[in-house]
């Protein structure tokens, strides 16, 4: 499986331009990012060019899907985000559910729904895809809405859409409790894409959770053909960490 390296949570240090430099001296052809200032984009997106390195992902301007009364602010900030997009060559749109507001879950997933169903016309005309990806709300992210990722599958179902899927976050699942095989093999043709990070806080994975390797396998044998997003913070220096990864993953 080809695996794209998150730069937030390992080249925080560095411009992105350079971080894709560093990306592809590692031997990685893929890269992810959450935002990115406005004058970065530009020797961002040369510096992609120039490596060969496929930006799989970026995140919306909002992510309050819960929230009706941000719907707009939610459209106009996901319009620009998939102009950035296609300037970079970049396919997918991050976004999460936002957080829990206090209405009545089904008020909530209704909220949801309209946001989705107002973002898939403009999604279809840009030819992105948006990735609803859940949260652990038992550590990280607790005040969060959407943490289980059965309602994710659930809503993406619901459209049906090839612009519209899951971001299965192994990490967060495996937070959550959940059994992440069973998922991705139930749910492989609605995932956009992978994340994963070790349990033991969000580091390196090569003793907490041995059986990614695994994981990724049964993804594959389940039909996934997308990238999996190394997003965790490296106790390890990043180059030894990175190379460590590739190692074990591949």
């Amino acid at each position: 499986m080809r695996l794209s390296v998150c730069i937030p949570m390992f080249f925080r240090d560095v411009s992105p331009a350079q971080a894709v430099e560093h990306i592809s001296a590692l031997g990685f052809d893929a890269a992810e990012v959450w935002r990115l200032r406005a004058e970065d984009t530009e020797p961002f997106g040369e510096a992609l060019s120039r490596h060969g390195v496929t930006l799989t992902g970026m995140c919306t301007g909002c992510f309050e899907m819960t929230d009706p009364a941000r719907r707009n602010e939610f459209i106009e900030k996901l319009d620009a985000a998939c102009e950035t997009a296609r300037r970079l060559g970049c396919t997918n749109l991050i976004t999460q559910s936002g957080k829990d507001s206090g209405a009545s879950r089904e008020a909530q997933l209704d909220s949801m729904r309209g946001t989705a169903a107002a973002a898939l016309p403009l999604l279809e005309t840009h030819g992105i895809r948006l990735l609803l990806e859940p949260l652990n709300t038992r550590i990280d992210h607790k005040d969060a809405f959407l943490g289980a990722s059965a309602d994710a599958f659930a809503l993406v179902r619901e459209f049906n859409s090839p612009y519209f899927s899951v971001l299965y976050d192994i990490y967060h699942a495996r937070i959550m409790g959940e059994d992440c095989g069973a998922v991705i093999r139930g749910h492989a043709v609605h995932i956009g894409h992978l994340h994963l990070a070790g349990t033991n806080g969000r580091h390196e994975f090569r003793e907490s959770d041995p059986d990614y390797p695994e994981l990724l396998r049964t993804a594959e044998a389940a039909g996934y053909r997308g990238f999996c997003g190394l997003e965790y913070a490296p106790l390890l220096p990043r180059e030894e960490s990175l190379a460590l990864a590739k190692k074990i993953l591949r």
